[in-house]
C-alpha cells in the first residue's frame, strides 16, 4: 500500500462526516511516517481546529493536484478502496460485503446508485440467509471485479 492510500480513505471518511479532524489529523501523521511528503501534510498533522484542518486539507489537496471529493467522489474512492482489498484478500467478505451496502446505501439517491445495487441486494440475501456464504462471498467478489473495470482509480498515482 503506497503512502497515500490510507490518507486518501480517511479524506473521503471526513468527507463523509465519518471521522473527525483530529483523525483526518492523525491520518496525515501516519501519512508523514509512511513516506508520503507533499507541501502542507506537516501542517495538516499539526491542525489545532476544524477551520485550521479544512484550509490545511484543501491546500495539501491542491499541491498534490486534486480537489477534496465531492459526496459521489468520496463514496466512489471508499467502495474502490474495499473492492480492491476485497480482491487481493486484506479485508475479509462478511466485512467487506457489510461495508459496501452501507456505501450503497449512503448513495440511494444518488446517481452512482445504480452501479452499488448488487451490494445492497447481497446484502439482503445475507440477511435472509439466501444463498451459502460461499456463494455470496463469490458474487460479491465478480461485482467488485466488474465494479473496479468500470470505475478506475483516480487518485494521484494509481495505475488504474
Amino acid at each position: 500500500m503506497d503512502a497515500w492510500r490510507a490518507f486518501d480513505r480517511e479524506v473521503a471518511r471526513w468527507r463523509l462526516g465519518e471521522v473527525t479532524d483530529d483523525d483526518l489529523a492523525h491520518a496525515a501523521g501516519v501519512a508523514l511516517a509512511d513516506g508520503a511528503d507533499a507541501p502542507g501534510l506537516v501542517e495538516l498533522a499539526i491542525g489545532k481546529g476544524s477551520w485550521e484542518v479544512s484550509a490545511a486539507l484543501r491546500r495539501l489537496l491542491a499541491g498534490r493536484g486534486v480537489d477534496l471529493p465531492d459526496e459521489p467522489e468520496a463514496i466512489r474512492l471508499l467502495v474502490v478502496d474495499v473492492a480492491e482489498r476485497l480482491e487481493v484478500g486484506t479485508i475479509e467478505p462478511g466485512p467487506a460485503l457489510h461495508a459496501l451496502w452501507a456505501l450503497a446505501w449512503r448513495a440511494i439517491q444518488l446517481p452512482i446508485a445504480d452501479d452499488l445495487l448488487p451490494f445492497y441486494l447481497f446484502q439482503e440475501d445475507l440477511d435472509e440467509a439466501r444463498g451459502t456464504p460461499a456463494a455470496l462471498r463469490d458474487e460479491t467478489l465478480a461485482a467488485a471485479r466488474e465494479l473496479l473495470a468500470r470505475w478506475p482509480d483516480r487518485r494521484p498515482g494509481a495505475a488504474g
